[in-house]
C-alpha cells in the first residue's frame, strides 16, 4: 500500500510541475485584424461559409470620408469626358459653319446694289459713275426690303462701302448676341462668321467690280479686317459710354466722318441699333435665324411657336413711319438741342 501511494503521490507532482505549450508567434503579415479574424472564423466555423455572411460583418462605409478612386476608373472617366467634349467640339463646328453662313447671308443682304450697265447686269465694261474718293456708285437692288431704309432713306449711296459697313454693323449685332456662349464657343462662331464675311466680299469684289487681281483682293480683305476690328471697340464704347459716343461711331463709319451729314440721320441708326440689340437679346438660341428671316413660311413656323417677320425689316420699318426727318445744320447743331426731351 505505501508503495502504491508512494507511485500516485510522483505522478501528481508532475502533473503540477508540466508546462502548457505556448501557441507559435503568429507572422507581422497575419496579425489579428478584422479581415483575419472573419478569414479564421469562416474557416473553423461551417455557419460562416456562405460568401454573404462573411461580406456581411464587413463594416458600411462612411460617407463623410473620401472614397479612394482606383487609377483605371479615374482615368477610364477622364477618357470619356475627352471624349464627350470632342464630339460636341466636332458636331458644334458644323452647326457654327451653317448658323454663321447664314447669318452673314442675313447680314449682307440689309443694303445690296449691283452694277447694272447698259450691256447688263454685273458688267463692268461701260463707264460706271464713281463718288469723289473713286468708288463705283452701283444700283439698290430693290429686291430686298432693306434698301428702301439704308438707300432711300438714310440717303446712302449704293457703294461698296456702304455695303460693307452696313453688314459689319448687323454683323456686330450677331457678336453682341453670341457673347453669351462660352469662349470657345465664341471662338468658334466668330471664325466662321469672318470666314463667311471674307468669301462672301471676295466673291463681290471679283464678280461686281472685276477685280481679277487675288493680290489685289487679299489687301482690300486685310484693310476689310483692320476695319472691323477697330468698329467691334467702337461700338461698344458706345454701347458702354451713351449714344452720344455710338453716335460718333456710326457717323464715322457709315458717313465717313462727313462735317455735312444729317444728324439726324445718324440717330435714327442709333435707334435702330439699340433696338434691336434688345429685342435681339430676348430671343432663345434656337430661334435666332429664325427671328431674323422674312416672312417667308411664317404661318408655319408661327404654329410652332416660332416668332418670324424679319427682326431686322420690323424696326426699319418702325422708323420709317415715326414721320419725316428735319434737316439739320450739320456740325453746328448739337446732338440733341437744349431742352428738348428724350423721346420714349
Amino acid at each position: 500500500m505505501e508503495q502504491i501511494s508512494t507511485i500516485i503521490a510522483l505522478a501528481s507532482s508532475r502533473v503540477e510541475r508540466r508546462e502548457i505549450p505556448k501557441a507559435p508567434p503568429v507572422p507581422p503579415t497575419t496579425s489579428p485584424t478584422v479581415t483575419s479574424n472573419i478569414a479564421a472564423d469562416a474557416a473553423t466555423s461551417p455557419k460562416s461559409s456562405s460568401p454573404s455572411r462573411v461580406l456581411s460583418r464587413n463594416p458600411p462605409p462612411d460617407p463623410t470620408e473620401p472614397q479612394q478612386v482606383e487609377p483605371s476608373q479615374f482615368i477610364s472617366s477622364s477618357l470619356a469626358q475627352k471624349l464627350r467634349d470632342t464630339a460636341f467640339r466636332t458636331t458644334e463646328a458644323y452647326v457654327a459653319f451653317s448658323v454663321c453662313t447664314s447669318l452673314f447671308a442675313i447680314a449682307s443682304t440689309q443694303a445690296p446694289y449691283k452694277i447694272a450697265q447698259h450691256k447688263g447686269i454685273y458688267n463692268t465694261s461701260d463707264t460706271v459713275p464713281k463718288t469723289a474718293e473713286g468708288e463705283d456708285i452701283g444700283v439698290s437692288d430693290s429686291t430686298y426690303p432693306g434698301t428702301k431704309f439704308w438707300h432711300e432713306y438714310l440717303g446712302l449711296q449704293p457703294t461698296f462701302s456702304t455695303w460693307s459697313q452696313v453688314t459689319f454693323l448687323h454683323m456686330y449685332i450677331a457678336v453682341v448676341r453670341m457673347r453669351v456662349l462660352d469662349r470657345q464657343s465664341f471662338d468658334t462662331y466668330m471664325r466662321h462668321l469672318i470666314n463667311a464675311f471674307s468669301f462672301g466680299t471676295e466673291e463681290k469684289m471679283h464678280v461686281v467690280h472685276n477685280i481679277e487681281s487675288r493680290t489685289i483682293r487679299n489687301k482690300y480683305l486685310k484693310d476689310l479686317f483692320i476695319q472691323w476690328r477697330g468698329i467691334i471697340a467702337a461700338y461698344d464704347e458706345g454701347l458702354v459710354k451713351g449714344d452720344a459716343m455710338l453716335g460718333t461711331a456710326v457717323w464715322r463709319n457709315l458717313w465717313k466722318a462727313d462735317p455735312e451729314v444729317d444728324w439726324q440721320k445718324v440717330t435714327k441708326v442709333v435707334e435702330y441699333l439699340r433696338r434691336v440689340l434688345v429685342e435681339y437679346e430676348k430671343v432663345d438660341d434656337e430661334e435666332i435665324l429664325f427671328a431674323l428671316l422674312g416672312t417667308e413660311d411664317a404661318e408655319f413656323w408661327e404654329s410652332k411657336g416660332i416668332r418670324t417677320g424679319g427682326l431686322f425689316e420690323r424696326f426699319q420699318e418702325k422708323i420709317m413711319k415715326q414721320g419725316s426727318m428735319r434737316n439739320s445744320k450739320g456740325m453746328t447743331e448739337p446732338f440733341r438741342p437744349e431742352g428738348e426731351k428724350a423721346s420714349t
